[in-house]
């Protein structure tokens, strides 16, 4: 199991997501937590119409493009963006499946995930419903919108989209990455080869 760790989540949350209850996650609400770039709140389950789909895709891509989050559904928030109730959603293998599609269909390259269930109850089929996005190296993602591609990022408590120019310097930033990755590489291959050097001399 692949889990997002964030010393700032954790604190708010009062562990690491893998051994998450569901009593701290309803605590956001007499917490007042509201949302910010690394969380989102869902009131219910993503739907299953096409925009319903774009947006799950939109938001996961958004926490990928940004520096990485969670997505919690089964929290209802105000309009300060603060937790305020806690309904919980319906958990079920399904429903896991059937977001990991839509995001893999909709979201290209497919970012780093995890879904968590949290039930009420121990194997209950109610409760919450974590999406954990992974912080991505391979930044940006792209969302399929109408047969062409948007770029979403995190605005502190809101998904916007980048323009042209931002979309072109998150490239940039990207095959930079990929550059300094493959010199660092190098340079641990070289050493490796020098050290067996040595020892074979040795």
């Amino acid at each position: 199991m692949i889990v997002f760790h964030s010393r700032r989540l954790e604190t708010l949350l009062g562990g690491p997501l893998d051994r998450l209850t569901h009593a701290q996650v309803v605590g956001l609400v007499g917490d007042g937590v509201g949302e910010a770039f690394d969380l989102d709140f869902k009131a219910a389950l993503y739907g299953r119409a096409d925009q319903d789909k774009r947006s799950l895709a939109g938001d996961v891509a958004a926490l990928a493009n940004t520096a990485g989050g969670i997505i919690v559904l089964g929290i209802e928030e105000d309009d300060q963006a603060r937790a305020i109730a806690a309904p919980g959603v319906r958990i079920s293998d399904a429903e896991v499946s059937r977001m990991r599609h839509v995001i893999a269909s909709l979201v290209a390259p497919m970012p780093v995930i995890e879904i968590l269930p949290i039930p009420a109850t121990v194997g209950g089929d109610h409760g919450f419903l974590i999406i954990a996005v992974l912080p991505s190296p391979s930044r940006p993602h792209a969302v399929l919108v109408n047969e062409g591609l948007r770029f979403a990022v995190r605005n502190g408590a809101t998904t916007r989209y980048l323009s042209e120019a931002e979309v072109g310097s998150a490239y940039r930033d990207r095959f930079a990455r990929a550059r300094s990755q493959d010199k660092r590489a190098a340079v641990i291959v070289s050493d490796h080869v020098i050290e067996q050097g040595c020892c074979s001399r040795n």
